[in-house]
């Protein structure tokens, strides 16, 4: 949401956020004006339907131009990074809890109420039209955006770039990024990494785990760019993932990928930046990375077509935008 927030404040437009709570260590600019919806009093679980109550009152009294949502809120365009069912047809869940009942409501009333669902791949496009009965033409695929800035090739040797980061250089490096191991795959990783040859070792960013065989436990790496470049593949076997940024972002760095084909990036994914495979069978997986060729490429043409600025002229190319502009969102 803050690359929004910036593009249109450096656009002159006049911004509002409307929001349930704001993470302390976030500093807006004084430019915004900030609507903060309190709803600590209410129970966690009926917060998102009275936010989005709150949200449609406020926009119906106001005199915006151009109002956004991200993710099961009401507004005229919405931002949807996900569905919940298909997040459940992809578990293969078999009940519905209170919490998935409201998800599900949320997300079919979001929909309804859009003028434009920007979906972020074409298989979170797919389950709003066959989970939501949301017809074709209110929706586009709008891929996330990518901050080129950060993410791009680096012309620094490989070998001095995993000295600097105490990483092994004689070895084939693979990068696995989650905070959810579970949904991510890393389960398929540790099968496949105990069986491969002692020079492959598997590089585990985010949530702690243990090292295991030919795994080692990186945690939170504040500088993630960096490790990318350092890698020769970064992997995704995940169960489900409605796009993936860290596929665009290790693509950006001239990394290529290999990811499942329950990833909303494989899209982006083509011969040369990466390896979509069909199955989340470990021999399948174990095949394609002991086949992967070890290269880099040009990411130029790439990091273009997914920067902020063709993102924002692709979004508001569905809408012509006058003085005023509104974003909200229930901000964690």
């Amino acid at each position: 949401m803050y690359n929004y927030i910036n593009y249109f404040l450096k656009r002159g437009d006049e911004v509002t956020v409307i929001t349930s709570k704001i993470d302390k260590s976030v500093r807006l600019s004084s430019d915004v004006d900030v609507k903060k919806i309190d709803l600590s009093i209410w129970p966690r679980i009926i917060r998102p339907i009275l936010f989005d109550r709150a949200v449609v009152r406020i926009l119906q009294n106001g005199s915006f131009d151009f109002d956004l949502g991200l993710e099961r809120v009401s507004s005229s365009y919405l931002i949807a990074p996900n569905t919940h069912a298909g997040y459940i047809e992809k578990q293969n869940k078999k009940w519905r809890s209170l919490s998935d009942l409201i998800q599900l409501y949320m997300d079919k009333r979001s929909f309804a109420n859009a003028h434009r669902i920007f979906a972020c791949s074409d298989m979170v496009k797919d389950e709003i039209k066959r989970l939501y009965a949301i017809e074709d033409r209110k929706i586009v695929t709008l891929h996330p955006p990518v901050d080129t800035n950060r993410f791009k090739p680096d012309p620094e040797p490989k070998s001095d770039l995993r000295e600097r980061l105490n990483l092994p250089i004689d070895k084939k490096l693979f990068l696995f990024v989650s905070t959810s191991h579970k949904r991510k795959g890393l389960d398929i990783l540790k099968n496949v990494f105990s069986k491969l040859p002692e020079d492959h070792i598997l590089l585990v960013a985010g949530s702690k785990i243990k090292d295991g065989i030919n795994i080692q436990g990186l945690s939170y790496v504040k500088n993630i760019e960096d490790f990318y470049k350092a890698v020769d593949y970064t992997l995704h076997p995940a169960i489900y993932e409605p796009f993936g940024q860290i596929i665009s972002e290790s693509i950006a760095c001239g990394t290529p990928v290999i990811i499942s084909d329950r990833v909303g990036a494989k899209e982006i994914v083509h011969k040369g930046n990466g390896v979509v495979v069909d199955s989340l069978r470990s021999a399948d997986w174990e095949e394609a990375i002991l086949s992967a060729p070890i290269h880099r490429f040009k990411s130029e043409e790439f990091r273009k077509e997914l920067s902020l600025d063709a993102h924002m002229e692709k979004m508001m190319s569905y809408h012509h935008i006058a003085n005023v502009s509104v974003l909200n969102s229930d901000v964690k």
